[in-house]
């Protein structure tokens, strides 16, 4: 006779301890060394795939233990095991199949049912089709193992084992044995319906109510799932809740990594965006302070920031040039205004229409005052290769220097540039375009003054015919504007960079602060009224045009510089 007769196989995770407790009574009945219970068998250090076939061939039965479990137990990756082929359970049941003289006999555990071709591997088909014995847990399990020795011992006469099993229709116990692992709520109200009387009627009760309870759970919320196994269930449900909620306790860990992971390479790309700017802002500011200066760069900061006029001043130093009177300049922040005049106002004229929009989206400056006859005779006696304006009457110093052209200011402006190195570069010096000194005069304000529209003030800012006597004033005597600049209105006319044009309504205009230059540049722009005129022409709005060749006593100039360039 065989060493063994009788080989148990099951899966620890479904039926490990069912098997411990038949095997012991198998192994009571029919004697040590007769039965062979899986692993537990196994001598050390020997390879499972090579040993089990070598038992299994000596067995003349093998119990094939299936539990509520069975068919849905996974890896630790989530994959089902029976669609392994290196799964050991799949393994023995497939051995045992396809060995000669081995009866495989299906036992149904505490409630499971037979699994349908379907759901399993194809090797593993044929054990569908066997019909199971029923191994149930207290009080029916000494019932149950009794009734699986006595079928063995027949088997062990006859050479062939005959299950004894309740057959299905068999009255509320087959009927139930048949349903009582679904996992379909229709199974139980089915059953309630055909067996109002049965003994096994709250149990489906119970059975379709935890089902129903079932449905409502969101199967992606672990907590949710968690809650309703804290009520109890029947087995075949508990595992599938059970591996429900592992499945979504793994997706909510991987969309917590993925959300992390993609919060923390957001972050970083957001720290070395800001690392980045920070780094590109200081090699701009150095190249801004290699190129123009620190002060400059100070200057159009503080303008930017709008902090108060003092900060936005900067001088202009000519290091080596006598009598240099370091005139300063006065940065200008960026923004918008409407230029021109509006509908309506008092005094003026059809070449301040139609007003409109400007937008200077770049920092620029502009003198704190008209360029004086001691800027002008410091860089003659320096060389600088300029006519000498006549002063009126023989007081030049800090008085506007009059009495020059367009192009005799744009001799200046040549010189300086050439001493300060600025030549040719975007941050030279140049005169104001007319939207930057309307801008730069406005500071602001929509009256036909910067300071408002009552005339009585006029007097506190300009030097006009009411006050001036003959002749222009020194500079810096009146109040100054918001953005610090003196003699917007009054003391002489200043020239802008723009050729003429009658109004703003030709085509060409632009609206960024730039100059018009346009086709025709037989004239050039005087803006902001004289010593010499009435308040009329002393509104912001008012232009005039000369020749570029003009001179008159009571023309100058005021320079202007670009301080930085647009949107910084």
């Amino acid at each position: 006779m065989a060493q063994h007769c009788i080989f148990i196989g099951y899966r620890r995770t479904d039926t490990g301890g069912d098997a411990g407790r038949i095997f012991d009574r198998l192994e009571g009945k029919f004697g040590q060394g007769r039965v062979f219970k899986d692993v537990d068998s196994i001598p050390r250090g020997v390879k499972f795939r090579d040993y089990v076939p070598t038992i299994i061939v000596q067995c003349s039965v093998f119990l094939a233990l299936i539990g509520p479990g069975w068919i849905h137990a996974q890896d630790e990756d989530g994959r089902r095991r029976l669609d392994d082929e290196e799964d050991l359970v799949r393994i023995e049941i497939e051995t045992a199949l396809r060995t000669p003289g081995v009866q495989v006999i299906p036992v149904l555990v505490a409630g499971a049912s037979m699994p349908k071709r379907a759901d399993l591997p194809l090797s593993l088909h044929p054990i569908a089709d066997i019909n199971a014995a029923q191994m149930r847990r207290d009080p029916d399990f000494n019932v149950d193992i009794g009734r699986l020795i006595r079928d063995l011992e027949v088997g062990a006469q006859t050479g062939k084992v005959v299950v004894d099993a309740p057959e299905p229709g068999s009255g509320s116990a087959g009927a139930w044995a048949m349903i009582t692992t679904s996992l379909d709520v229709a199974d139980y109200a089915d059953f309630i319906a055909h067996y109002p009387g049965a003994a096994e009627l709250i149990q489906a009760a119970r059975h379709k109510r935890r089902l129903e309870a079932w449905a409502t759970v969101d199967k992606s919320d672990p907590d949710a799932i968690a809650a309703f196994l804290r009520e109890p269930s029947f087995a075949a449900l508990e595992q599938l809740a059970k591996e429900a909620m592992h499945r979504a306790a793994e997706a909510k860990q991987r969309a917590f990594e993925q959300a992390l992971a993609e919060r923390r390479a957001r972050e970083a790309a957001e720290a070395e965006a800001r690392r980045e700017a920070v780094e590109a802002a200081r090699r701009a500011r150095e190249e801004d302070e290699r190129k123009l200066g620190p002060a400059v760069v100070r200057a159009a900061d503080a303008a930017r920031a709008g902090r108060p006029v003092s900060e936005r001043a900067f001088p202009i130093e000519l290091p080596g040039v006598a009598n240099w009177p370091n005139p300063k300049m006065i940065a200008i922040p960026p923004g918008r205004f409407m230029m021109g005049a509006a509908k309506g106002e008092e005094g003026a004229s059809e070449d301040e229409f139609p007003q409109h929009e400007v937008k200077i989206d770049y920092g620029f400056a502009l003198g704190q005052h008209t360029v004086t006859f001691a800027e002008w005779d410091a860089a003659s006696a320096a060389g600088a290769k300029l006519e000498k304006p006549s002063d009126q009457g023989g007081r030049r110093g800090n008085r506007p220097v009059i009495n020059v052209s367009w192009q005799d200011a744009q001799a200046y402006i040549t010189w300086l540039n050439d001493k300060l190195g600025l030549a040719g570069r975007k941050d030279a010096y140049r005169l104001p375009s007319e939207a930057e000194w309307e801008y730069a005069c406005r500071a602001g304000e929509v009256a036909r003054w910067h300071f408002g529209n009552d005339e009585k003030q006029l007097g506190e800012y300009a030097w006009y015919a009411s006050n001036a006597g003959s002749e222009s004033q020194p500079v810096g005597q009146k109040e100054p504007s918001r953005f610090g600049l003196f003699d917007m209105h009054g003391n002489v006319w200043e020239w802008c960079e723009d050729a003429w044009h009658s109004s703003y309504g030709e085509a060409g205009r632009p609206d960024d602060g730039t100059a018009w230059i346009g086709p025709n540049s037989s004239s050039r722009v005087l803006r902001g009224g004289s010593w010499y005129v009435d308040p009329r022409f002393l509104r912001s709005a008012i232009r005039v045009d000369w020749a570029p060749t003009y001179r008159y006593n009571d023309i100058g100039f005021r320079l202007a510089r670009t301080v930085s360039p647009p949107n910084r």
